[in-house]
Formats: structure tokens, C-alpha cells, sequence
């Protein structure tokens, strides 16, 4: 799973400044436009929470099946497995709905935030929710062309096109909401995390430096892992590992900070302080261990490490999490070369 931006969202009440010049009607039907689009995007938030405890259940549940089928009891083991199985598949119709209900609270958010700073250009809040807007819509595009499938030629480039465009109209947005003093440091670091996916390393590092400058910002700890995979990039090696440090200090159960850390001491040719931040980044369970490419990268480690057994696990692990995605292939292929 590409590590995607953290979409940093807050629910505090913020003032809505205005232009003195907007007519009084305008302001209205901007701040009426803005507490409906606002409640949409409330509602597509509680959807995705819904979705995510529905497959933290789901993940928790798998690991009892898998104990039941090594137990000995199995007149214990066919009831409980059906019933979990069962709860499974509500599960997954549940989340199936929750995922429908979601895109629609997001476009009907969309719509009703445009309205609002077009009647009132100065309603930053509104600019920042139309950010986070197109930032999510930006990675469901990327997904869809290199997670659940892993498109080539012309459908590659378009996808990089579509993708590319929202990214662009959610900076655009962030910028315009960085003018609000409580929203600054958020969106400074969300521009951070879009140069990031947009390979401008130089911009990115110095986005998320501007976002923590805020000394009382609370999410600094996301500033510093993009700091960090900035320098990466730019192959300064000791000076990432520094803020993945720093990060982790700050928040340690924050596994895009670990997982970073853990391809940093890979590409130094660190393979044991890459396979043990790896391992750790997996055991941290839902959602870390859906990061693919920590599969596939805390095998490359393994092999290193000269643990073929383990390296072909994780490799098959790689492949189950989503079989037709860019990763898999690449897990797919190693595994191949291991002779399983």
C-alpha cells in the first residue's frame, strides 16, 4: 500500500471570516452552503470510521479461525467457525454500503463547500475540507491504478493525469486555508505530503518545516516523518533517520514513520535494523500491516538475512493483501525466483 498523506481533520469550531465588502445575503448562503457541506463531510467521516472498526473485527476474527482450525476440539470448531464466518460476511456487506454511502457524503460535500467560497472567497475552513476532498479523491485514483489493479500503458497515463490534477486542486485549496493562523500548520504539511506524491522533494521538505514551526502543533509528529521521506529522496540517509526518530519519539505506535525508517536502513544496506523495523511495522496489526510494500521489502530483508522460509511468507502475505495490484506483482515475481 502506498503510504498515503495523512488527511489531518478537525471538527473544532473555527471562524469563518468574511470579506467586509460580501453582501450580507452572500454571507448567508455562504455560511448555510458551508454547515451543510460540513455535515456531509461529518457523515462521510463516521462512514469510514464504521468501515474501519467493521475490519478491525473482521482482522481480529480471521486470527481466531485460524486458532480454531488448530485446535483439537471440532465439534467446537465447526459452530464457532460458522458463526464467525458468518459475522465476516455481514461485515463485509456492511462495509460494501458504508463504502456507497461515503462517496456520496463526499460529492454532495464537495458541492456544497464550492458554493460556500464562491459566495465568500475568505472562508478558509471551507477551502480546507475542499482539500482534504480532492487529496482523498487524488489517492483513490492511485489506488485504483496500482492497488486493486495495476494499470499499464494509455490507462496508466491517464490515471497518472487524473490523479495528478486532483493533487494539484487540493494544494491549490490547502494554500488558500494555510491563510487561516489555525489552519496553517495542517495544511502546510498536507502541501508537504502532496510534493511528496508529486516527487518535489525540495518543496516538500521545506512545506513540512514551515508546519512545524508551530511549536504547539500537535500533529508534528507527521511533519517529521515527512521531513524525513523528503531526505530519502534526496538520498540523505543519516538526516532522515534522525526524524523518523524524532517522529516515532513523538508518537511511537505511528507506523508510516517506522515503515520509512525501516526502507532508509534498507537502502544504506542496513538489512537487520531494516528487517526488525519491518517486522515491527507488521506487528502493529490493521491498518500497518496492509502496508504492502512492507511485505515485500521486510522479505527483500529477509533473503538478505539468508531466512528463505520467512522471506517466502511474507512474499505470499504480499500477494494475499490485494493479488492484482504493482506490489504483488513484484512479490510475485521474487517469489518465483526463490523457486516456490
Amino acid at each position: 500500500m502506498k503510504i498515503l498523506p495523512v488527511l489531518l481533520i478537525i471538527f473544532s469550531s473555527l471562524p469563518l471570516s468574511c470579506k467586509p465588502e460580501t453582501d450580507e445575503n452572500q454571507l448567508r448562503y455562504a455560511r448555510k452552503q458551508y454547515y451543510l457541506g460540513n455535515d456531509y463531510f461529518s457523515r462521510y467521516i463516521e462512514a469510514l470510521r464504521k468501515i474501519d472498526k467493521l475490519r478491525i473485527e473482521n482482522e481480529k476474527l480471521g486470527k481466531s479461525l485460524s486458532k480454531l482450525s488448530l485446535s483439537g476440539d471440532q465439534t467446537v470448531n465447526i459452530q464457532s467457525i460458522r458463526t464467525s464466518r458468518a459475522i465476516i460476511q455481514k461485515n463485509n456487506q456492511t462495509i460494501e454500503k458504508e463504502e456507497t454511502l461515503a462517496k456520496r457524503y463526499l460529492d454532495a460535500a464537495l458541492i456544497e463547500l464550492l458554493k460556500a467560497v464562491t459566495s465568500d472567497p475568505k472562508m478558509f475552513r471551507a477551502y480546507f475540507e475542499i482539500a482534504l476532498i480532492y487529496l482523498k479523491k487524488a489517492t483513490t485514483e492511485i489506488d485504483m491504478g496500482t492497488r486493486v489493479q495495476c494499470y499499464t500503458g494509455d490507462e496508466k497515463k491517464e490515471n497518472r493525469e487524473k490523479s495528478r490534477s486532483l493533487l494539484q486542486k487540493a494544494r491549490k485549496h490547502f494554500i488558500h486555508s494555510a491563510k487561516e493562523k489555525d489552519l496553517k500548520s495542517q495544511s502546510y504539511n498536507n502541501v508537504s505530503a502532496i510534493d511528496l506524491y508529486l516527487e518535489e522533494w525540495e518543496t516538500a521538505l521545506g512545506y513540512a518545516k514551515l508546519a512545524i514551526s508551530d511549536l504547539v502543533y500537535q500533529d508534528s509528529h507527521v511533519a517529521q516523518s515527512n521531513i524525513g521521506w523528503a531526505l530519502f529522496h534526496m538520498k540523505k540517509y543519516s538526516g532522515a533517520i534522525s526524524h523518523f526518530r524524532q517522529s516515532l519519539l513523538a508518537q511511537r505506535h505511528f507506523c508510516i514513520a517506522r515503515y520509512r525508517l525501516a526502507r532508509t536502513y534498507f537502502a544504506m544496506g542496513k538489512t537487520s535494523e531494516a528487517e526488525t523495523e519491518f517486522d515491527r511495522t507488521i506487528k502493529q496489526g490493521y491498518p500497518c500491516n496492509g502496508i504492502q510494500e512492507a511485505w515485500l521489502y521486510g522479505a527483500m530483508s529477509k533473503l538478505k538475512n539468508n531466512k528463505l522460509d520467512q522471506a517466502k511468507d511474507y512474499l505470499k502475505k504480499c500477494v494475499s493483501i490485494s493479488p492484482s495490484s504493482c506490489v504483488a506483482a513484484e512479490c510475485k515475481t521474487l517469489l518465483k525466483s526463490t523457486g516456490d
